[in-house]
């Protein structure tokens, strides 16, 4: 839940930023607010109940809260 990652077309000069950049490229307080997109996908989907197994810092504290 916590992960987010661009979905953005490539840069004008062609390149494609690399997952692991983007994550690791904001701070937490930053990913929490962008992963809100991703739990009102799951949330829109249906899903009622989800586990982050993968959350660091807390970050999975802070998108319950």
């Amino acid at each position: 839940m916590t992960i987010y990652t661009d979905e953005t077309p490539p840069t004008e000069t062609g390149q494609i930023v690399p997952m692991l950049k983007q994550i690791t490229s904001n701070p937490p307080a930053v990913e929490v607010f962008l992963a809100r997109k991703g739990a009102m996908r799951t949330l829109e989907a249906g899903v009622t109940t989800v586990r982050d197994l993968g959350a660091d810092q807390y970050m999975d504290i802070a998108m319950r809260t």
